[in-house]
């Protein structure tokens, strides 16, 4: 994957996050993602297949 669109995929992602576009988020993620969220609280996550996520809190 060139530079170029490494940064268009991310910046669909974000463009869908902005939006709260599930589906457009989730069309921009493999079925393996793995993500944390830091804040808070840290929130992580594990995409087993694009319909269902698994959020667990720490």
């Amino acid at each position: 994957m060139t530079r170029a669109s490494q940064r268009d995929l991310v910046a669909e992602y974000f463009a869908g996050f902005r939006a709260s576009d599930h589906e457009r988020i989730l069309a921009t993620l493999t079925d393996d993602v793995e993500w944390v969220i830091h804040g808070h609280r840290t929130t992580r996550g594990l995409l087993r297949r694009p319909s269902a996520w698994r959020v667990s809190t720490a």
